[in-house]
């Protein structure tokens, strides 16, 4: 109730009641920002939350926590029930947060986008020209803000890998490349909905593959498509 108080220059003031609602009503919302803050959910992430679609990790912290060893190993084992070789693509690497030195896990309806990913595009290179190094894959939405990430980057919703190909020569890399862009021009790379960076031409050191949102490419990935 608001009252208008002579003897004031008619300011508007609350009473004795009212102020002690206010009072309680701002209590509770600053335990609640600082809530949403703590669980990564401030800046319109609640909305994810009630439909259901949140990208926010499980859990998050260093591995020595039992909560992050204990997810980490459901998540191999998820991993290798879908057909990904965990022994290449180990889920400690698809989930460590370099900047910040902490594994952050994807939530559980997550999973299998990851594993597409690496089955249908990662995978298949792996076995070709050896050894993966998983430079980024799931990043949650506030670490993919400090690393600069583009807002709505797939990395969010555990669909993208950047990735180095360690072992391979110059001249496989580049037939690595190749062999994105025809995947990539192909009709599986239209059902794969296969997003395609390749990073530095003529040779290619890093690439970014995702899969399932829309056919797209950037960098230097119009030189590789030219050629095939």
């Amino acid at each position: 109730m608001i009252k208008n108080t002579p003897g004031y220059g008619g300011m508007l003031l609350f009473d004795v009641k009212t102020w002690a609602k206010v009072g309680l009503a701002a209590l509770i919302g600053a335990m609640t920002v600082r809530l949403l803050r703590w669980t990564g959910t401030a800046g319109g992430r609640v909305e994810e939350i009630a439909s259901g679609t949140s990208n926010l990790p499980m859990a998050q912290g260093k591995k020595s926590n039992p909560q992050i060893a204990q997810l980490l190993d459901e998540y191999g084992r998820y991993l290798t029930d879908q057909g990904v070789n965990i022994n290449w693509f180990p889920p400690e690497k698809l989930t460590r947060l370099r900047r910040w030195g902490v594994y952050a896990i994807p939530p559980r309806h997550r999973w299998d986008e990851m594993a597409f990913t690496i089955i249908n595009v990662v995978q298949p290179l792996r076995k070709k020209y050896g050894a993966v190094k998983i430079k980024n894959a799931y990043r949650p939405r506030d670490y993919n803000e400090s690393a600069s990430g583009a807002k709505n980057s797939r990395h969010i919703w555990n669909q993208a890998m950047d990735f180095e190909l360690e072992d391979a020569s110059m001249a496989q890399r580049r037939q690595a490349g190749l062999e994105l862009a025809r995947l990539y021009k192909s009709e599986e790379g239209k059902e794969l909905k296969l997003g395609l960076g390749i990073y530095s031409a003529p040779t290619p050191r890093t690439f970014h593959v995702d899969t399932g949102h829309k056919r797209r490419h950037w960098k230097k990935t119009k030189t590789y498509l030219a050629q095939v």
